[in-house]
Formats: structure tokens, sequence, C-alpha cells
């Protein structure tokens, strides 16, 4: 039989309309009100929490976003001069949802360093130990790039320093090749025991690089900062991997415990909680958990929440859900990838 070109559009629209097919989008669609006077908010992001996936809401303050993988997300509403809204939200593939939110106005109060203007002030000082422990002691954080940092507000109660912000924090890490959207929900950071915590929603946005060269080289860091990752390891136990991902595990009493013996955890089922709720295994641990990657990068996690739940991805139902020290206890923002990213060699293991 002749080949025609009419006969390799045809086989080009059946191998279309076959993938078309097997890909099940899912679609979460709504609109974005002002709570006191109703009217519709152009331009507020909405986006899903600690991923790619996001848009900004366009006439009539509707949005629309389509989802290629299901699960468990948190929906997140955000617009300077409003307080934010989050909804926890299961995605079922190839399903549609309907989101409408009603947002309240929240006045944008400036810090102390701008209205008074300091050269040398508290504010920059209590900057320093935020920017530290909210980009990591690591040697990434110094190709990260903190924007509007004026507008967060520094509180000291006792020996804890908070922070608050009014408006999305926007970091630039040049490492990984993403702009981070950052709506800070949480930071405390101990001057007596130097431990700090803090909870964001972030949104992650891919740059634009400049060249290839600099794609691939983000692509090779996305990778080299996921291995060895709180996130790897998750992975790693949701599957049962933790030998072959090169992780050890082990219960402790605490990091500065003296053991000579301690318990090792060599699969999911050593930690699993006393009751189980779902279809998804609910895990916890007691005291601490000492974790190496390598035999050399060691690690000590304490669990920060009731239990929590892993996705196939190693996603929690919580970003991290346990405290970090030792090399874990190093990282901050500038270590973190969207829960959307997954290398490809880990993908096909």
């Amino acid at each position: 039989m002749k080949f025609t070109f009419t006969n390799l559009l045809l086989l080009i629209f059946l191998v279309v309309n076959i993938n078309a097919q097997e890909v099940k989008l899912s679609h979460v669609a709504g609109k974005v009100y002002d709570s006191e006077t109703g009217a519709p908010l152009v331009g507020a992001s909405v986006y899903f929490a600690q991923t790619t996936i996001g848009t900004y809401a366009k006439t009539g303050g509707a949005y629309s976003i389509d989802i290629l993988k299901g699960g468990s997300y948190e929906l997140v509403v955000s617009m300077v001069g409003y307080e934010i809204q989050r909804k926890n939200i299961f995605v079922t593939a190839g399903k549609n949802y309907e989101y409408n939110f009603k947002l309240t106005p929240h006045p944008v109060e400036l810090s102390q360093v701008d209205v008074e203007g300091k050269v040398e002030s508290d504010w920059e000082r209590n900057y320093e130990y935020f920017k530290n422990n909210f980009l990591g002691r690591t040697p990434l954080s110094g190709f990260c790039e903190i924007q509007d940092a004026e507008y967060i507000n520094f509180k000291w109660e006792g020996n804890v320093l908070t922070a608050n912000d009014p408006k999305p924090i926007t970091v630039i890490n040049k490492y990984l090749g993403y702009k981070i959207i950052c709506m800070l929900l949480h930071y405390s950071y101990d001057h007596e025991t130097t431990k700090s915590d803090f909870s964001i929603s972030p949104r992650y946005v891919e740059l634009t690089p400049e060249n290839e060269e600099q794609k691939n080289e983000w692509i090779e860091n996305r990778l080299d900062v996921y291995l060895g990752s709180p996130e790897h390891f998750l992975w790693a136990l949701k599957h049962n991997r933790l030998k072959e991902e090169k992780f050890s595990a082990f219960f402790i009493s605490s990091p500065n415990s003296k053991e000579v013996t301690t318990r090792p955890v060599e699969s999911m089922n050593d930690i699993l909680y006393e009751e189980q709720f779902g279809a998804d295994p609910v895990l916890y641990f007691p005291d601490y958990l000492k974790v190496e990657f390598c035999s050399q990068r060691t690690s000590y996690i304490q669990m920060k929440v009731s239990f929590f739940i892993i996705d196939n991805d190693g996603i929690t139902n919580d970003h991290l859900p346990f405290l970090c020290i030792g090399y874990w206890g190093e990282f901050g923002l500038a270590n973190m990838l969207p829960r959307d990213y997954l290398s490809e060699i880990i993908k096909n293991k």
C-alpha cells in the first residue's frame, strides 16, 4: 500500500488520540471574591502549595487549573492586602472540582526598618538570624536572593524570635532554577538552643535558562540536592528501599544518646502507627530516628505532628513532619524542591 501524506496525518491523529485517552486530567476551577464587597479579585494567586502548579484569577475573579496527577493537595489563595486561605483537597484523576473563595481584607503594615529608616537596627540583626535559618546554612543559600524583605516583621518572646509577613516572600534560587513565592505561616528561632522551625505555603515558578548549558546544570543540581534529602529518605521508606538508596535508620532516645546498639528501621512497617485509618499506612515513631546517607551524612529527626502519611512519590501530608538536627538541620528553603519534582532516575527504579 502506498504511504501518503493523508496516511501520515491519520497515524499522528490516532497516536495523539490514544495518548489523550491515557492521560486523565483533573480540572479545578472557581472564582475569588472580596468577602466584604463581593468584588472579584483579579490577580489573586491560586496554586497548589509546594508545587509548580498554579495560576492567577482573571476576569471576574475566575481561575482554572489542570492537574495531571491525582492525590492530596493544599490549595492556596493569596493576594496582597488580604488574609491567605488554604484548603486541603483530594484530587481524583479525570474529575472536575469547583472551589470559590472569599478573601478577608487585611491591611499591609510596614516593618520597623521602613518606618524609621535606620542604617543599623534591631530589624537588620533579626533579619540576619531569619535569613540564615530560613534559607539554611548550606552553600546553596549563597545562590539565593530574598526580594521585598522589608515587609517582614520580627518579635522577640523571651529567647524566641518570631516573624510574620503580610506579603509573600519571593526567593530567587539561581542554583536550582526556581522563583519561590512563599506565604510565611510560621517562623521561630530559639536563641538559647539555636533550634529553628518555619512553615510556608510556597509556589514554585521555573526560571528561564539563559542557554542549554544552564538548563542542564539546573537538572544536575536538582538531582544532586534530591539525593540524600529528607524527601529522598521518605520515598525510600515508602517503597522499602532504604538499603538500596544507601540509607540506614535507627531508633534512639536522643541525639546525645551514648547507646552502643540501637534498633534498626528496616522497612515502613517498623514505624506503623498503632491505629490505621485508611488505605495509606499511618506512620509514627517515638523519641528520635538517626538517619545516615552513604554511611556519612548523619541526621536526627523528631516528630512534630501526631502521625504522617507518605504517598508514592515520598510526599507527606505535612511537608516535613519532623524537626531535623545534624546534616538535615542545616537545610532551609535553598535546599527545597517542589513536590512535583521527582527525577527520572528515581521514577524508573
